[in-house]
Formats: C-alpha cells, sequence, structure tokens
C-alpha cells in the first residue's frame, strides 16, 4: 500500500505522466490483497476530482469499467459466507466508483434492487451497501423511486 502513495508522490511531483500512473494503478487492482486494491479504488476516486474534466467522463469511466470491473466479478457485488473481512471493507467503495464514475450498468441495476429492497425490509440487504445503493439508485432513478424516497423521508420520525 506504501507503494500507491510513492506512485502518487511520484505523479504529484511530476516525475511520471497521468498516463504511467493509470496503467499503475491497473496492474495493482489485479492484486489479489483486498486492501491493496481499496487504495488502487482511493486512488482513482482522487483521480476523478482531481483530473477527470468533463470532455473526458466517458473515457474515464470506461478505463474504470475496465480496471475494476474484473475485480467487482473476482470479489463479488454480493457478500459471500465466509469471505474475507477485508473484502466486506472493498466492497462499498468498489460499487461507488463504479457506479457513480465508471457508470458501469451491472452495478447500477444491483444498487438499484438493493435500495427497493432496503425500502421495503431494510434488515433484508447488506447494510454496508445501503447507503451507497440507495444513492446510485437516485441518480439513476425515475419519479416513482423519488416519491418512494420523499415519502420514506416525510413518513421518518427524528430522534
Amino acid at each position: 500500500m506504501e507503494l500507491i502513495g510513492n506512485i502518487n508522490a511520484l505523479l504529484q511531483s511530476g516525475a511520471i505522466p497521468g498516463d504511467a500512473y493509470l496503467a499503475a494503478l491497473s496492474r495493482l487492482a489485479d492484486d489479489p490483497e483486498p486492501m491493496v486494491v481499496r487504495e488502487v479504488v482511493d486512488a482513482l476516486g482522487s483521480v476523478k476530482t482531481a483530473f477527470v474534466s468533463a470532455d473526458l467522463e466517458k473515457d474515464f469511466a470506461a478505463y474504470l469499467q475496465r480496471t475494476l470491473g474484473p475485480v467487482a466479478e473476482r470479489f463479488g457485488i454480493k457478500a459471500k459466507s465466509g469471505e474475507k473481512e477485508t473484502v466486506s471493507i472493498l466492497r462499498p467503495s468498489l460499487i461507488a466508483l463504479l457506479g457513480e464514475e465508471g457508470r458501469d450498468q451491472e452495478i447500477l441495476d444491483y444498487a438499484t434492487k438493493v435500495a427497493r429492497t432496503y425500502m421495503q425490509t431494510p434488515d433484508a440487504v447488506d447494510q454496508s451497501l445501503a447507503g451507497i445503493s440507495l444513492r446510485l439508485a437516485a441518480v439513476e432513478g425515475d419519479k416513482a423511486l423519488f416519491n418512494a424516497y420523499q415519502q420514506k423521508f416525510e413518513a421518518s420520525e427524528i430522534p
């Protein structure tokens, strides 16, 4: 994980260009250790904020799908019985980045399904995915989903 920080420092200092930085992060995304991949996800989130202008958003989304799509397949977007805790820690940030910035349709569809389930039966979903699923579903949602969110909000009691 120190490696990612060092590569980031090289980028910030101008010692390596952005394409070399992204290539390094792509290779590190293949690491079998979920916490290394979590650092990659965090670094890629920072790339979007610092370097991706509106005209590059589609290209960046495609890059994220190519880089992190295999990670989602490898670790799964649904929790598995007996999986390592580090995978459970990685999953929400992976889903968030692939959904929000990667515009990955499979992720967005899954998030919408989780959000709709959560609206009906909150205890039936992985709580670590509830918030991001609600957010992703809202972005992709329709008037009916907005109305459902509004109704839940207005019916809730403030403690």
